[in-house]
């Protein structure tokens, strides 16, 4: 299920569009840098997308500001992209949609005919569990999505 929140805007109408990937991670804050600069180049308007997932939720479901606090989370990650993005002058929004990362990723990407996805590479570790929770966005991103996909490594 895909429900957007209320879209934050910024800026005027460009040519270009760029789609970028935000959880608030290394890798992700990485691809926002990359996104931004190479946006400037191009005068592009960047679209950052957050995909809602339970990371995002309190560990107890029973709790009563159960989705407030899920909210919250999200407002921060806004708030990051913000204070980030504040002086990017072609324009940008913020999306958070409930949905597979990838798959949200893909359908804003479809919806604004986005020249490009980008999003970071996040190290999901050695073990076993990892590789089997934690989902692959960027090979799923260019798996699935006829667009081109910049994938951003995390610089120390």
């Amino acid at each position: 299920m895909t429900r957007p929140l209320a879209p934050t805007q910024s800026g005027g109408a460009t040519a270009a569009t760029l789609v970028v990937g935000f959880d608030s991670t290394v890798g992700s804050i990485a691809a926002l840098r990359a996104a931004a600069d190479l946006g400037e180049r191009l005068e592009a308007e960047l679209v950052v997308v957050h995909a809602i997932d339970l990371i995002d939720y309190p560990v107890d479901p029973d709790a009563g500001d159960y989705e407030q606090q899920a909210e919250k989370v999200v407002e921060v990650e806004r708030g990051a992209v913000a204070a980030a993005l504040r002086d990017y002058r072609p324009g940008w929004s913020f999306r958070a949609l409930r949905a597979d990362p990838a798959d949200a990723l893909r359908k804003v990407a479809d919806e604004c005919a986005a020249l490009m996805i980008v999003v970071g590479f996040h190290d999901r570790g050695s073990r076993l569990v990892d590789h089997l929770l934690a989902p692959d966005v960027p090979s799923e991103i260019i798996r699935r999505s006829g667009r081109p996909v910049l994938v951003v490594g995390a610089h120390p």
